[in-house]
């Protein structure tokens, strides 16, 4: 990815507009304001309605030039949590480098439907603390809900994941090293995955404290449940090939690994 300079802490981006502002109804206006704000992984979108109709509602997905089909997500994680009286939302789930649709639903029922994209993600450094110096081991897992079995498998296969998609979740063990800190750190880390077909999906977004030991480690042993099967359903395949796994600190790419659906 292309690197964007250390100093620029915020980044105003320019919206690619899909459609034209919602507007008549005495000269109503309605849409996203001309920037939105993003900075150490956290996307601020602010729009403007002349109406006032609160509360809003805000939904986005991922519309980049590719085959796939991708799943729409509710700010805030849900539908009741999207619901908000301000005429802003920030979400933690959004990637670098990727351009959303983003639908602003007001509470008469308007809808404001644009489109903004994101920056290349710079590559992460904090002090010594490079991209370099993180270590990270990623393995294929399956959970059989059924009779709460889980464990790791030798690699993921397309057809076995497509014909156990009802009663079987895939998703991956993702460990990350760091070497000996001289002080805690805070970030925001992000884990996102893209497949072949171009279908990407945020796993997991948290703020982790990275504390002072002779080596951090952190693992999640099993995450990513969701993304095969939502990728299922809207695509009604799981294409073969290889998976792009992406760590993000703050925004900066720590990590992208690949693994292999044969």
């Amino acid at each position: 990815m292309k690197k964007m300079t250390a100093l620029l802490l915020v980044c105003i981006l320019v919206l690619s507009l899909s459609s034209a502002p919602v507007r008549g109804e005495n000269a109503r206006v309605f849409e996203l304001e001309e920037t939105v704000v993003y900075e150490k992984g956290i996307t601020t979108v602010r729009w403007q309605d002349s109406a006032d109709a609160a509360p809003y509602r805000v939904a986005y997905l991922c519309c980049d030039d590719a085959e796939a089909v991708q799943t729409v997500h509710w700010a805030g994680g849900d539908m009741e949590s999207s619901t908000t009286n301000e005429k802003a939302f920030s979400l933690d789930t959004m990637t670098p480098g990727h351009q959303y649709r983003v639908e602003v639903i007001a509470g008469d029922g308007k809808i404001l439907d644009q489109r903004i994209l994101l920056p290349e993600a710079e590559t992460f450094e904090d002090g010594k603390l490079k991209a370099s110096s993180v270590k990270v081991e990623i393995a294929p897992k399956y959970w059989r809900p059924a009779n709460e079995k889980a464990g790791r498998i030798d690699r993921f296969e397309a057809e076995s994941i497509a014909s156990h998609i009802d009663e079987w979740q895939f998703g991956i063990y993702y460990e990350i090293r760091l070497p000996e800190l001289a002080y805690a750190r805070t970030y925001l880390v992000q884990l996102a995955m893209t497949a072949p077909n171009g279908y990407t999906d945020t796993l997991t977004t948290a703020k982790w404290t990275f504390d002072e030991t002779n080596q951090f480690r952190h693992y999640f042993v099993f995450t990513g449940e969701n993304f095969f099967s939502d990728m299922y359903k809207k695509n009604a395949a799981v294409p073969a090939g290889y998976y792009t796994v992406d760590l993000y600190f703050d925004g900066m790419l720590a990590s992208s690994q690949r693994i292999r659906v044969y």
